[in-house]
């Protein structure tokens, strides 16, 4: 579920620059978005992916593909998806409905509700704000997102353990980071202040009150329903169904289950065109959108807010979501009152694209083409590189042990220098490889759940190219010098 901040920031920047006109969707608009959403799929890989689309107060759903690549089931507005990171948005809800209530405030501190955590600061004790938590200020990066597997009462609790004495990468209040442990905390301050379960809370306080019946945190009461997705994953060209592993203590930052109708209703109730709702979320949600302009930014006028990047000079809001199986995206032009969800039941999707083409149609531009996604291109690549250093280290170990068996290997100057680079190169990248864990403060458990396979894999690949190399250059037979013949009278130059 790792987010793309940069890439996010990418869009909202883009989408900034141009003025949305207001209309309702024509039938050659509609037509040309379900066509880019069935390339989506096609080109992609991904077996099916849903669109909302929120226009002059009202939504249309575009739906493309299956639940599973092993179902003839297909996708509609009410398929169940993990939303990934887009579950921040719902935490901060909870918090700012507990603050609405009097039971807390932004201001308070951590340890006002956690009085067992402390974190660090160059080793100083340091104080992190429930705001700088909302805000993703807290100094938490993303080398704090390592969690446990599990799923239970207790994982909520077992997820922020770690994270006890943890030393800062930033003073509180002085930059910004993303990091998923920021929401994750929410979550158990949530806990202890209601009384309730995460779970239990947010269904019955957040979820229930606002309509939002489609939306859960349970995989097994999203499974009952019979409408829940397979998630899936993409290595060596090949879409394949993944089932990861629970890890039931980062639903508030990324585990919340939803469907493309549910999601609608929620961007509907930040667009202010659903009022069916109890008064106090309309402050809930006024609180959400407002971006502490003087607070660490993203980048320039990009401010992180309860679960939203807020860009304050076109009022545009947006997140994306990732599970190691599924995408999610989701934009609200808060001026224009529009808004496109995408839920997709694979990682390869670029959904980032597909939502720009989709602002585009409503812009009026109906030319528009999917391009393949960063995350499917670097896929491609890695399992080009596996394949092929694979081959080749295979192919030289044999060919070095051949080698050795035949004669005793015969260091020169030139072998030497090549087997130091090749030494090198082992060195790096078996350093690479050994350090990868301490890159999300986490195990190579959560790394094989969370990194793409062909990621994970070219790192054990690598090491072991270089170091088949270094064999096969040790074994290498010296080159015989060339022996010139010897020049008699008759090779003279002058006689020639």
């Amino acid at each position: 579920m790792k987010k793309s901040c940069a890439l996010i920031l990418c869009v909202i920047i883009f989408l900034s620059m141009f003025p949305l006109t207001v209309y309702a969707l024509s039938t050659e608009q509609a037509k040309t978005i379900q066509q880019l959403t069935d390339d989506a799929v096609r080109a992609s890989g991904t077996p099916g992916i849903s669109v909302a689309v929120i226009s002059d107060g009202q939504t249309s759903y575009y739906n493309s593909g299956h639940t599973s690549v092993n179902s003839p089931s297909l996708v509609d507005e009410h398929t169940l998806y993990e939303i990934g990171s887009l579950s921040k948005a719902f935490t901060a809800a909870g918090i700012l409905l507990l603050e609405e209530q009097g039971l807390l405030s932004a201001a308070d501190r951590i340890e006002d509700y956690l009085p067992w955590f402390h974190v660090t600061y160059q080793n100083e004790t340091a104080v992190v704000t429930i705001k700088n938590l909302l805000n993703q200020t807290s100094g938490f990066t993303l080398r704090h997102s390592g969690a446990p597997r599990g799923e239970g009462e207790d994982m909520l609790r077992k997820t922020v353990e770690p994270l006890l004495g943890a030393a800062l990468d930033f003073a509180p209040g002085t930059s910004y980071a993303y990091s998923n442990a920021n929401f994750n905390i929410l979550g158990l301050i949530i806990e202890t202040v209601s009384g309730q379960s995460y779970e239990q809370f947010m269904t019955e306080q957040v979820f229930e009150p606002l309509g939002l019946h489609e939306t859960f945190l349970y995989h097994s009461d999203a499974a009952a329903t019979g409408r829940m997705a397979q998630g899936h994953r993409l290595a060596f060209f090949t879409t394949f169904a993944y089932d990861l592993p629970a890890y039931g203590g980062m639903k508030p930052a990324g585990f919340i289950i939803s469907s493309p109708h549910d999601m609608a209703r929620w961007a509907g109730i930040h667009l202010g065109i659903v009022q069916d709702i109890p008064e106090i979320f309309l402050r809930v949600v006024e609180n959400a959108h407002q971006a502490d302009i003087n607070g660490p930014s993203i980048e320039d006028n990009d401010y992180y807010s309860a679960g939203w990047s807020i860009n304050t000079d076109s009022d545009i809001l947006s997140h994306d979501g990732q599970t190691p199986s599924f995408k999610s995206y989701l934009v609200l032009f808060a001026e224009q009152k529009q808004g496109i969800v995408v839920l997709a039941n694979g990682w390869s999707v670029n959904d980032e694209g597909l939502t720009e083409g989709i602002y585009h149609i409503l812009d009026g531009g109906l030319q528009q083409q999917y391009a393949m996604g960063g995350r499917q291109l670097t896929d491609m690549i890695n399992s080009v590189i596996i394949i092929f250093f694979s081959v080749s280290a295979i192919a030289e170990l044999i060919i070095g042990i051949r080698n050795r068996i035949k004669c005793k290997p015969l260091l020169t100057k030139n072998k030497i220098i090549m087997m130091s680079v090749c030494a090198l190169g082992t060195i790096v990248t078996l350093a690479r490889l050994l350090t990868s864990p301490n890159d999300l403060g986490a195990g190579w458990t959560f790394i094989f759940d969370w990194n793409p396979p062909s990621g994970t894999m070219i790192q054990f690949v690598l090491p072991i190219a270089f170091a088949a190399t270094t064999w096969y250059t040790y074994t290498q037979k010296p080159k015989k010098p060339s022996q010139k013949k010897p020049r008699t009278s008759g090779d003279s130059p002058a006689m020639r």
